[in-house]
């Protein structure tokens, strides 16, 4: 998957580098924003997956002991007690558990808005120039090449960009 994503994205960025250069300027921001969302992805999903193992282990702590005293809870009818008690140990637990996957989605969110500027940036450089603002002629060849790529490279972009933002951290958790 890692080839395959970071091919595309290569072959996409080649075709859109050779026929539109501005396109290069671009690149070299949009890398640094990339390697400063991973970072701080990174510190961001390790403390969440640390407090949400941390509330996780009393959630199973209680079910075991829960499990050991069935016999003792049901013969004094405290199961309505013990149930609660569960319910709020999970509540906690999904308190932590939740920023996790909104985590999640902003990285990806912003990584594939981040993504679709090569799109913007092949898009505007092939706009019609007025012959006295900028003498400069197109064919359309040139511009077809990146036009046609950018969809399917933007596609690949937002897996294979936004994918390496959160790849370490997955490696690292497993």
């Amino acid at each position: 998957m890692l080839f395959v994503n970071s091919a595309r994205a290569i072959f996409t960025l080649a075709v859109i580098s050779t026929s539109t250069p501005a396109f290069i300027a671009l690149i070299v921001p949009l890398a640094g924003v990339y390697y400063w969302v991973q970072r701080y992805y990174l510190r961001t999903s390790r403390e969440l997956k640390r407090l949400d193992s941390v509330s996780r282990s009393p959630i199973y702590a209680h079910f075991q002991e829960s499990l050991g005293g069935i016999t003792t809870i049901r013969a004094y009818r405290q199961q309505a007690r013990f149930a609660m008690e569960n319910e709020w140990r999970v509540d906690a637990n999904l308190r932590a558990y939740f920023p996790s996957i909104n985590a999640n989605r902003y990285v990806s969110q912003r990584c594939g808005l981040a993504s679709i500027m090569p799109l913007l940036t092949a898009r505007l450089d092939g706009l019609p120039y007025d012959s006295s603002f900028l003498a400069r002629s197109l064919s359309s060849a040139p511009l077809g090449s990146p036009s046609s790529q950018c969809p399917q490279g933007v596609g690949s972009l937002l897996g294979g960009w936004a994918w390496p933002c959160r790849m370490p951290f997955r490696s690292r958790n497993r």
